[in-house]
């Protein structure tokens, strides 16, 4: 049966069938094979063996590790699903598993390790951190390859009893959407070999036939042993040999441990693994030369054997292409296996020239112009080594792509390309595939490839859609160059980005804008582009139909229709396209309110009527002409000024042309530090509709400031009369304005309902940005530092005026953690040390050059550093043991120095010594005291402690699953001890970063991921767990509820001489939440109202109840889609589960107002 699927769900729905037992844990980009596991279990699915495969969620990667040994060990045959830092973590049970021959399959979607900073974007460097553990492990190209992989990798491991891992390409194979053709059920019956599988079954850890296993042996054995190992992994590649025989004969679909494409007569030859062996094989077929390609199925065991025999006689000249890189060695790992095995074949002599190159680094795709320059290079015997898709300015070792000739066809004649631009959550990348399953449900012969790119923040950044469909079979794993279709989905793209670089002549072009006039509006460069490529041009204001009938900016509804009716136009009847979509909606929706349901069938027709008429008939002649001087460019545009100058490596990252930086700007890097302050120069312009200020009714209480997420609404104060600014309260002489900056605000609406007295509105962001984005700059340049606050004993108001050390961070619009964070930093921003953990806190404050945390006016600012996601705790622990034995260090020198110093410092470090506890007053001493050591004989003596003077605040921040799960017992561990650790943890009630899977801190019966019948256990309460330690402060707060609270915790636990544990409520957009993340505050007050989140703090064992119950727990339920939809499958599922979190409310009150009685007590 064709399908049109994922790679990540073609993998896991063989897992699931193959296997007794999935041990899962969240990680991008492998989560979703998880969640489909999860899912099939959820609905009673048999497997193959006919019972239903157990699905358990473990509380690490390592933890998924052990529990997948466990199970083999058992006799159970398990699989997992892993990437990148999560494989690493796997690595010590995986030495166990292959070499104790258990049989199991771990399911890779590759994702880089990183190094000097961390990524989401695949390479090979997961898949050779393998390199030493004996893992068998293949390699599948595309989605059709990662189903049949998964297939025969669950076979062979049963047949040879092996562990298997079977790798793709994160997001290009694990998220790429395309048809392919499924495995049946009847077919696996046939590959399966259930002889072999019961005899394994009943070799497990039994007390029926007891025996030890994983003992510790000595020299006297373990070499022996060891050695003898090898026949049994030589044997392996026979094995999956014979599997891929059957495997062809049974679907018709060939597999090889290695596969020779190409001129059987090839005098050169490109050795190269994964989805970019796919594009090879295209150049390789459509070139009519002599060259050829093999690509590496079966990577280890590597079989030299099977290898040499793929390799042309006539073969002289080798590219060894690797999509990793390794420092420290005198090549990469592949290029060392096959020239070893050249050597041991007696093979090196036939060739005159091998080269070792790597490409494909960080998610960049191998393009068929790169492919013939390879070849052109081997030709020419150019260089030894080279890098491709990198300009190396360093060592010169780029290979430059070179133009692809015209008559070279590498897709067939019928294919179409597309580009979509939307915004991260405004539905096109799942309108996108819901389009893509109407063509296939439609058109069963049509073959289909769908992929997506995102920047890396949360919803709300960049998305770019690829399309690609036509009646042959598609081998293109680069994205299109030439696209017939191209939509932009957000107004403010067009003056940032060239999207029309790769329009195809004669195409269609797509703008959702709200222009009043297109000939004014539009920027002179696109009206160029547009005339001189003859693309067809439709404008729509797709936002105003979904505002219209009630979908806010979820306008893909809208935009869908646009790609149904005119990028397929030919291949779908228009009406039938109405009926299908509307059908896509309600399964898409099905989770949603009925009023939400029919919104999106209202949007589909009303969509569908308007297409046609917006087609727009534009003068060629005139736009060809257009002038150069582009004033709408200019408005929307990022500006350029201080440090981010045009051409320049913060530009190019900005415009998104990464294909034009250099090795020697990107080298100031290397070391993974960035500097602060650039998020100032994004102005993302994502939002329609913006915030806008009324000066009326304003009492100047400045909460809008303190609840906006994106930090891009704050109060100035002047000491000049100016334009819109009215006279401040309570500070006479001053003048007063809420100043918005329409290019960074999200439209999330938290302010709005935030304020008490409806002074901000919605207004078109056009007109917001004429109006206002230069106030916004100038104020924020020239106003910024106008007022001095103490923000450690200021108000909840005047807090406002301070320094801003967080701004226009790229969480979802609405994000409850920025906010939090925002304070934190506002609070202690000049002496702030930051820890934070891999999730969403890094995702929307630690990644790439735009990062939000800024400096002042003096240079100083919040400084970050993250590890792994595993051991944010003692990461952070170890810096600040660091920095503050240092500084001890420090004073002790001081100490020692102050009596012999000259007047003057001997003066500075008796003031020093006297604030050495005081930490804002300890950076005015501390400057004083290093510039007057800097003149002085004992320059030498303190200079490797004067770094370390100030008093530092240090925090440790992270999510529930860091603080809840995977790294449970590393907060523990330094919540034990007596140092004055500070621990933040945002609590979004479940993995966000991942998906929203369910953590230890969900609350019973609410829906998520890997829990789709709802949670079954009551939550975690781990700041009831830490109040056992008494020498710990602990608190509970919920800002959105109580912003005051807050800022007293975050006070009171950076002042405390101790451990300190704080965690917040933060709701997360995988809530549900009717209404969206502008309702999040409501939701935060209805879970402290009700006593889901009571509000507390707790120092030494003297606890304070901050809040008081008021509300049934039904009011805050209501409120969320998580527990609705529990509702609409089950009223006593319903009714179950609410009753069991009122029994939890009363449980936890209960413990906590006998403590606070109880402390009262003590302390009387």
């Amino acid at each position: 049966m064709s399908l049109c699927l994922d790679g990540n769900t073609a993998a896991a729905i063989i897992a699931y069938k193959l296997s007794d037992m999935c041990s899962i844990y969240p990680i991008t980009p492998s989560s979703t094979m998880a969640d489909v596991v999860e899912q099939m279990n959820s609905q009673d699915k048999q497997n193959l063996f006919g019972n239903i495969t157990i699905v358990t969620q473990a509380n690490s990667e390592l933890g998924a590790a052990a529990c997948l040994h466990g199970a083999a060990a058992t006799g159970c045959f398990p699989s997992t699903f892993t990437s990148s830092q999560g494989l690493l973590l796997m690595l010590p049970n995986l030495y166990f598993i292959s070499q104790q021959h258990l049989p199991a399959v771990i399911h890779l979607a590759t994702r880089s390790i990183g190094g000097s900073s961390t990524t989401l974007s695949p390479d090979h460097s997961d898949v050779y951190a393998l390199q030493n553990t004996s893992m068998s492990i293949l390699g599948s190209r595309n989605v059709q390859e990662a189903h049949d992989l998964a297939v025969i990798a669950h076979c062979v491991a049963i047949e040879s009893s092996a562990p298997f891992v079977n790798f793709f390409e994160g997001f290009r194979v694990s998220h790429q959407f395309e048809t392919f053709v499924e495995v049946s059920d009847e077919q696996l019956r046939r590959l399966f070999n259930f002889e072999k599988y019961a005899a394994y079954k009943n070799s497990g850890v039994n007390p029926d036939h007891p025996d030890a296993r994983g003992i510790g042996i000595g020299p006297e054995l373990f070499y022996a042993v060891t050695e003898a190992q090898s026949r049994f992994f030589s044997q392996i590649p026979a094995a999956v040999s014979a599997v891929m025989t059957q495997f062809e004969q049974v679907t018709g679909r060939k597999y090889e441990p290695f596969e020779y494409y190409g001129n059987p007569n090839a005098d050169r030859v490109i050795v190269i693994m994964g989805s970019a062996s796919i594009t090879v094989q295209s150049v390789v077929e459509a070139l009519d030369d002599t060259v050829g390609m093999i690509n590496i199925r079966l990577w280890k065991p590597f079989s030299i054997e099977n290898f040499v025999a793929k390799i042309p006689k006539t073969a002289t000249k080798l590219s060894i292409m690797d999509r990793s890189r390794d420092f420290v060695s005198t090549a990469e790992p592949m290029f060392k296996e096959v020239v070893s095995a050249l050597i041991q074949a007696n093979l090196l002599s036939q060739f005159t020239f091998i080269q070792n190159a790597t490409y494909g680094l960080i998610g960049h795709d191998l393009t068929p112009g790169e492919v013939l320059a390879v070849f052109q290079s081997l030709k020419i015997a150019q260089s030894p080594k080279i890098r491709i898709g990198v300009k190396d300015d360093i060592f010169n070792l780029s290979l430059p792509q070179v133009a692809l000739p015209e008559s070279l066809q590498l897709l067939p004649k019928s294919t179409k390309e597309l580009v979509l631009w939307g915004i991260g959550a405004d539905g096109t990348i799942g309108a996108a595939r819901n389009a893509m399953k109407i063509l296939n449900d439609r058109k069963k012969t049509m073959q289909m490839q769908a992929n997506f790119e995102f920047d890396g923040k949360k919803s709300g950044g960049i998305t770019i859609t690829y399309l690609r469909f036509g009646d042959g079979q598609i081998h293109a794993q680069y994205n299109p160059e030439k696209a017939d279709y191209i939509a932009c989905h957000c107004q403010s793209y067009i003056s940032k980005y060239d999207m029309l670089k790769c329009a195809n002549q004669n195409g269609v072009f797509m703008l959702n804008a709200d222009y009043k006039n297109i000939e004014k509006e539009l920027p002179n460069s696109v009206k160029r582009q547009i005339a001189s490529k003859n693309l067809k041009f439709y404008v729509a204001d797709c936002n105003k139909i979904a505002e219209d009938v009630g979908l806010g900016n979820r306008i893909s509804t809208v935009t869908v229709m646009f790609l149904l009716k005119i990028g397929m136009e030919g291949l779908l009847d228009g009406a039938q396209c109405v009926t299908d979509m509307k059908e896509m909606a309600r399964i898409t929706y099905k989770k949603q309110s009925q009023k939400v349901i029919d919104s999106n069938m209202n949007a589909i027709e009303k969509a569908a009527e308007m297409v046609p008429k917006c087609l727009y008939e534009y003068d060629m002649q005139s736009w060809l002409n257009a002038s150069e001087d582009d004033a709408v460019s200019a408005i929307y545009g990022p500006p350029l000024r201080d440090l981010v100058v045009e051409g320049e490596i913060y530009d190019k990252v900005q415009k998104r042309q990464f294909d034009q930086i250099t090795t020697s700007q990107a080298e100031q890097f290397t070391k993974g530090v960035y500097p602060s302050g650039y998020s100032v120069y994004e102005k993302p312009g994502v939002s329609n509709q913006v915030a806008a200020w009324e000066s009326d009714s304003c009492i100047q209480c400045n909460l809008c400031a303190t609840a906006c997420p994106h930090a891009c609404i704050r109060p100035f104060l002047s000491d000049e009369p100016k334009e819109e600014y009215v006279p401040a309260k309570g500070k006479p002489g001053q003048s007063f304005k809420i100043q918005i900056s329409p290019l960074d605000c999200r439209g999330c609406g938290v302010c709005i309902d935030t304020c008490p007295k409806q002074c901000l509105t919605y207004q078109d962001l056009g007109t917001e940005v004429i109006k206002q984005q230069k106030n916004w700059d100038d104020a924020f340049e020239n106003l910024i530092d106008a007022v001095q606050v103490d923000t450690q004993s200021c108000s909840l108001k005047d807090l406002q005026y301070s320094h801003p050390y967080l701004f226009n961070p790229g969480s979802c619009p609405g994000c409850p953690e920025t906010s939090l964070i925002r304070m934190l930093t506002t609070l202690f921003g000049k002496r702030l040390v930051i820890s934070s953990a891999v999730g969403c806190c890094l995702v929307w404050g630690h990644y790439n050059q735009f990062r939000p945390y800024l400096k002042d006016s003096q240079g100083r600012g919040p400084a970050l550093a993250t590890s792994a996601f595993e051991d944010n705790a003692l990461f952070g622990f170890g810096m600040m043991m660091a920095g503050n034995d240092a500084r001890k260090n420090a004073k002790s020198l001081i100490i020692k120095h102050i009596d012999s110093a000259e007047p003057a410092l001997k003066q500075s470090m008796a003031y020093y010594l006297e604030n050495y506890e005081n930490g804002n007053l300890s950076i005015d001493a501390s400057l004083k005291l290093t510039t007057l050591i800097e003149a002085s004989p004992l320059k030498q003596i303190f200079a490797p402690y004067t770094p370390y003077l100030v008093k530092r605040s240090h925090w440790i921040i992270g999510g529930d699953g860091w603080a809840f799960d995977i790294d449970a017992a590393g907060v523990d561990h330094i919540m034990s001890t007596n140092e004055p650790v500070k621990v933040l943890v945002m609590n979004n009630n479940c993995y966000a970063n991942t998906g929203g899977q369910y953590s230890k801190s969900t609350t019973i019966g609410a829906q998520a991921k890997h829990a789709s019948l709802g949670v079954q256990n009551e939550q975690k309460q781990l700041a009831l767990q830490l109040l056992m330690y008494k020498n710990v402060y602990v608190a509970q707060i919920a800002m959105g509820a109580d912003k005051n609270q807050t800022l007293k915790v975050l006070r009171e636990a950076e002042a405390f001489d101790g451990p300190a544990f704080v965690v917040a409520y933060c709701p997360c957009i995988a809530h549900g939440i009717v209404g969206g993340l502008r309702n999040q505050e409501k939701q935060q007050k209805l879970a402290v109202q009700s006593g889901i989140w009571p509000l507390f703090r707790s120092s030494r064992g003297v606890l304070k109840l901050d809040s008081k119950r008021t509300k049934d727990v039904e009011e805050f339920l209501v409120g969320e889609q998580r527990f609705q939809v529990i509702k609409s499958k089950s009223e006593e599922n319903y009714s179950m589960f609410s009753g069991k979190i009122r029994a939890e409310i009363l449980r936890v009150e209960g413990i906590l107002t006998a403590l606070a009685s109880t402390t009262i007590a003590e302390v009387k």
